[in-house]
């Protein structure tokens, strides 16, 4: 079975499992809203298969059966560790191998779940995108993300938010780039909804709108939303994505660099188009008025 994970721009990834990660997968596109199809334009394709599957790698990559070694490279692969994931990657393959320690605990298998993601996540880096640990609401059609660390707020604002405002996620979210000058925010899933309060949810993944500005919120005694530096703001980005994409990870520090990188390159490009602002929002008062006043003359990046 081949499930589709699909972004604007035609981008589609095809997400596909050995026979013993089948029912893994299947709760995986559960989760994520994905659906079953056999794409035959896949621009990316990533195997999920248990752990030691790759354990002939190193010596001789023709050996295992399930991999087509006239279309792929057998030299030059690299490899991140994400807790109970091994992620394989090669800069000039399309294909991508993702490795997970088998359980049977609910608990672990989320995890492994969160963890798998990791492959998504490289393959965006490719074209420019990122993770973020920020909530992800819109107005009228315009998508803002409200960035912060643990604690900031993220869940309380989405909860306080008005009914003409969507709440598509309250704690990441996915940028694209989708044209030259464009960006679009997607929902990623609730994590801690899942495991530690043991609620059956489901994000729509694919689901997009136009982005149009980032917010970083602090908590004040007053509403106020004010500019931030772009420049600072890309960083605070940055920052934001980083957490995310390295989350468990624990390769080299070099590796952590590279990754990092490629991040501050993806949030400066995003910070040439999309507008930063200050978020302070008070335990009572309509923190969104101020928000809903700078989108009124906003267009999507």
């Amino acid at each position: 079975m081949t499930y589709s994970l699909t972004f604007p721009g035609n981008l589609a990834i095809g997400l596909s499992a050995a026979p013993e990660m089948s029912r893994w997968l299947q709760e995986f596109s559960r989760i994520m809203m994905l659906h079953e199809e056999n794409h035959p334009y896949f621009q990316y394709r990533i195997h999920f298969v248990q752990s030691s599957f790759f354990q002939c790698w190193q010596k001789v990559v023709s050996s295992c059966s399930a991999i087509d070694s006239d279309r792929l490279p057998k030299k030059g692969w690299g490899t991140d560790r994400f807790g109970r994931v091994q992620l394989w990657f090669h800069p000039r393959a399309s294909e991508l191998w993702c490795e997970i320690d088998p359980s049977s605990d609910r608990t672990e298998i989320l995890l492994s779940m969160n963890q798998a993601l990791s492959t998504v996540y490289y393959v965006l880096r490719r074209i420019g995108g990122m993770p973020v640990h920020a909530a992800f609401v819109a107005w009228k059609g315009k998508g803002v993300l409200l960035m912060g660390s643990s604690g900031a707020g993220k869940t309380t604002c989405c909860t306080r938010l008005p009914g003409s405002w969507t709440v598509y996620s309250d704690d990441q979210a996915l940028i694209l780039p989708v044209s030259a000058a464009g960006f679009e925010a997607h929902p990623l899933p609730t994590w801690s909804d899942l495991v530690l309060r043991n609620l059956d949810k489901s994000w729509d993944i694919s689901r997009s709108v136009p982005l149009c500005a980032v917010a970083v919120l602090v908590q004040g005694d007053a509403d106020e939303i004010v500019p931030l530096d772009r420049s600072r703001g890309a960083v605070a980005l940055a920052q934001s994505a980083a957490y995310v994409s390295l989350q468990g990870f624990s390769g080299s520090q070099s590796r952590i660099a590279e990754v990092r990188n490629e991040l501050l390159n993806a949030a400066i490009g995003l910070a040439k188009t999309i507008p930063f602002y200050r978020l302070s929002c008070s335990a009572a008062g309509n923190f969104w008025s101020g928000i809903e006043h700078v989108l009124k003359n906003s267009q999507p990046g």
